[in-house]
């Protein structure tokens, strides 16, 4: 699946695994398969600065 789609993002795929093979994955777990398997992933959520200046990673 990742390979099909690279451009894919954690979200995605697991939403694709729980619509389409009714199998549940949490983000952990997803991103230890990715990294076990040494797939990286393309996309990055977008980052803003928080009010003291360092980097938070709520997304917009």
């Amino acid at each position: 699946m990742v390979q099909d789609y690279p451009d894919g993002t954690v979200r995605q795929y697991r939403e694709h695994l729980l619509n389409e093979l009714d199998v549940y994955v949490s983000v952990g777990g997803m991103c230890e398969f990715l990294k076990k398997e040494e797939l990286t992933l393309k996309k990055n959520l977008p980052v803003r600065k928080g009010s003291n200046g360092r980097r938070s990673t709520t997304a917009i």
